[in-house]
């Protein structure tokens, strides 16, 4: 029996179901992030700028293990989109595998580079604290990895309720572990927060452990196992692609830092909100990737053109809709933080105004990127992104903070114009690879193997 023909009112429709729980759990792993700046926010400036530190070289370093991870979206999605549960499996024990031993010297890099942030202007006492966070969340590194693959594994099987559940109970053991680390209990700041996100992610990942299990092939499925190599293929360029993004956000804060503790705690606390709801947005860009994976499995270019555009148009309600909240309500929402200098108040409230001038930009450059990735093409994207964000923008952030004297607000506008660019690039490129048509990443009967 063939199935009903799909129009752009079923497409978008089936869109929302499958990323508003994928898009609340990314939001979920998120908001640990934004209640440990809350919370060491209220503890100490000095204390803040440094787990802000720590947290920007941490992801700007994780992002190449992040890269392996997210390379198994497309290769579990087209294969279960071909039915072929048995090689789907054999890819999440090859890229959990690989994403583990990534976790180990990206954790020592961040906490080396740490100890020399001196150089780039930092105060010694920040540059401490920011050693200590890392320190303390190193253990969390291995498990933010794992979390990946599992989640990468899920959303290809169309499973995102597990994600959700599994961010909520974080998100309770991360706050507990705050309120008791950073300034109860004990009064361990930087590195009770670094601290609270290793517990936080650890139990992140535990939390799916029953969920991943359920969706094991049967007994005696052939179990190919993953190409190292492809997954290096896929993985080396989408990590780069990550770290140009994730790199000019943590350079920027490193020197929103050296301009001094009030512009470095204000920079992460307007960051945090707005990595808030780019997490929405990259919710419905994993959803977008696995749909239009398995429709390229499936072999339907017109399914792929659909689900691409009802992921567009639901990003661009959502960021719509985060644009307004920070125009029109950005102090009441800084306001959160509670931050103990009236400047870092004032300074953060007006960069999050900022951020809301690039929140459609922000969210059609990484919906395109996930439409591109789940058709499988991944290097050229990543061009555009280094062209985009270190070509036009971070020059940009860089002429109006210094030469202009703006400040940090430079910064901000400059991070804007990088991500329009980015954005009109890569809506360019997918047009064109939409026009030339896709094919399978992998093909080929699995071969036997022992589960």
């Amino acid at each position: 029996m063939m199935a009903p023909p799909s129009t752009l009112g079923s497409e978008l429709k089936a869109t929302i179901r499958f990323a508003t729980p994928l898009a609340l759990a990314q939001m979920g792993t998120m908001l640990m992030g934004v209640v440990d700046t809350a919370v060491v926010s209220r503890f100490s400036a000095s204390h803040a700028a440094g787990t802000a530190l720590g947290s920007s070289i941490a992801m700007g370093l994780l992002v190449f293990g992040m890269g392996l991870s997210i390379a198994l979206e497309p290769l579990m999605a087209q294969a279960f989109g071909a039915q072929e549960r048995g090689r789907a499996w054999g890819w999440w024990r090859t890229g959990l595998r690989v994403s583990l031993i990534a976790a180990v010297p990206l954790s020592l890099l961040s906490i080396g580079i740490a100890m020399f942030a001196e150089g780039f202007g930092v105060s010694s006492e920040t540059r401490d604290h920011g050693v200590e966070y890392l320190l303390a969340r190193t253990p969390g590194n291995l498990a933010f990895l794992a979390w990946m693959a599992a989640r990468s594994f899920l959303q290809s099987h169309q499973m995102t309720r597990p994600l959700l559940i599994a961010a909520a109970l974080a998100n309770v053991f991360n706050l507990l572990a705050d309120l008791a680390l950073v300034d109860g209990f004990v009064q361990w700041g930087a590195a009770g927060a670094g601290i609270a996100t290793s517990v936080s992610t650890i139990v992140l990942v535990l939390s799916l452990t029953r969920a991943i299990g359920h969706v094991r092939p049967p007994p005696n499925t052939p179990i190919p196992p993953g190409d190292i190599r492809l997954l290096i293929k896929l993985g080396l360029p989408l990590g780069l692609q990550l770290a140009a993004e994730f790199l000019v956000f943590s350079t920027c804060g490193i020197i929103a830092t050296s301009l001094g503790d009030i512009e470095g705690n204000a920079h992460q606390i307007a960051l945090h909100c707005t990595a808030l709801t780019f997490m929405a947005a990259v919710g419905i860009s994993s959803a977008t990737a696995a749909r239009v994976g398995e429709a390229v499995g499936l072999g339907r270019p017109e399914l792929i053109k659909l689900r691409s555009r009802a992921g567009l148009i639901l990003t661009t309600i959502v960021m719509g809709c985060s644009a307004l909240l920070f125009g029109f309500f950005a102090g009441p929402i800084v306001s959160i933080f509670n931050p103990k200098e009236v400047e870092v108040y004032i300074l953060a409230a007006e960069l999050l105004g900022i951020g809301a001038l690039f929140q459609f930009f922000d969210g059609t450059q990484v919906l395109i990127s996930g439409a591109l990735r789940g058709i499988g093409d991944i290097r050229f994207p990543f061009i555009l992104t280094v062209v985009g964000y270190w070509v036009v923008g971070f020059p940009v952030s860089l002429i109006l903070t210094y030469a202009f004297d703006l400040g940090a607000q430079g910064l901000w506008y400059g991070l804007t114009v990088g991500l329009g660019a980015a954005s009109v690039g890569l809506t360019w490129r997918y047009l064109l690879v939409e026009k030339r048509g896709v094919r399978r990443l992998e093909t080929g009967p699995p071969e036997a193997a022992q589960g």
